[in-house]
């Protein structure tokens, strides 16, 4: 993948933090969540408590060939 930020459907913008790593700008809905799992792209995401008891989300994901993950923070509760 780039080092640039990308764009993703219902993740908005996310940043890099290394070269396969990356990083949701703001937190993303439940629905946001749910609807990672239903893409072709993503193989697993993973919902945990995160850092200072947020929930945060962990996908893997490969497109075109490329293996990287991405992370942020779940919105609301």
């Amino acid at each position: 993948m780039s080092t640039k930020p990308i764009n993703l459907p219902g993740l908005g913008l996310i940043h890099p933090t290394d070269e396969t790593n990356y990083r949701a700008d703001d937190p993303i809905s439940v629905g946001a969540v749910r609807a990672l799992i239903h893409q072709k792209w993503v193989h697993t995401v993973q919902v945990s408590d995160g850092q200072g008891g947020a929930p945060e989300f962990h996908a893997s994901c490969e497109l075109n060939g490329k293996s990287f993950t991405i992370t942020g923070q779940i919105a609301g509760s």
